[in-house]
């Protein structure tokens, strides 16, 4: 029996709740146990590449028909320019239009080639990467062997202040979460405003103060993800022209 719209969303609530709260305990405490939580959580809401896959946030979203959309740097491909190698410094993303960012729905943003692999000299996709270090670094199952990606993301090493020292795999999972969290979240709300503003049940004044009430929440939601720290710049890949 095929579940209804109102458990499939709550399961949806439920695993952004697992997935903030793991985001939020690893940045305090760089506890790798929680990496093995981020990575299974974003790959069971968002990846695609099997059958077998059945991405939770993006299949609610075409059924309610509300559209993830997300803003961030234009696809990369291999120009006349030699790289090295590169590095996700940064956040990758915004909630509104700046500087050179495109508009992405969330399925054409993490099909976007992003991540330069020197090993096959070509950009791989943050959906790859993501089913990458859940399939073989314990997000969903352990390899004995290391792939050219993990062990390429494995010897990156970034420094934020003093103290703290972040790998690739790190890092790229710490700038993916945050826009999954946050686009699960705005759906969820766009979706109960659509309930309220179809309520035949609510009166005119009680509408109108559930329908600013959310929409606050939604402002609240954007303006609170722009300024995510310590990721807080907006730089893409550094790259390194090979000598």
């Amino acid at each position: 029996m095929k579940k209804s719209i109102s458990e499939r969303l709550d399961e949806l609530r439920t695993s952004l709740r697992a997935l903030n709260n793991a985001y939020d305990h690893f940045e305090k405490t760089l506890d790798e146990a929680y990496f093995y939580d981020i990575v299974g959580r974003i790959r069971v809401l968002v990846c695609t590449g099997s059958r077998t896959m059945s991405p939770l946030l993006i299949e609610l979203s075409k059924e309610l028909g509300i559209e993830l959309e997300i803003f961030s740097h234009p696809p990369r491909t291999i120009g006349k320019e030699r790289i090295h190698d590169s590095l996700v410094i940064g956040k990758t993303w915004s909630t509104h239009p700046m500087g050179n960012f495109q508009k992405f729905t969330l399925e054409e943003w993490l099909a976007t080639p992003m991540y330069f692999l020197r090993h096959s000299r070509c950009f791989l996709s943050r959906n790859y990467v993501i089913r990458e270090i859940a399939e073989k670094e314990g997000g969903a199952h352990f390899d004995k062997r290391i792939t050219p990606l993990i062990a390429q993301l494995r010897s990156v090493n970034y420094g934020i202040g003093k103290k703290i020292k972040l790998n690739g795999l790190q890092m790229i999972l710490l700038d993916i979460s945050p826009a999954i969290y946050l686009l699960g979240e705005r759906m969820i709300q766009f979706y109960e405003l659509k309930k309220i503003e179809d309520s035949i049940v609510l009166t005119e004044q009680g509408r109108q103060k559930s329908i600013v009430a959310h929409k606050k929440k939604i402002f609240e939601l954007n303006s609170y993800f722009e300024k995510l720290r310590p990721f807080n710049m907006f730089s893409f890949e550094v790259e390194f022209p090979e000598s």
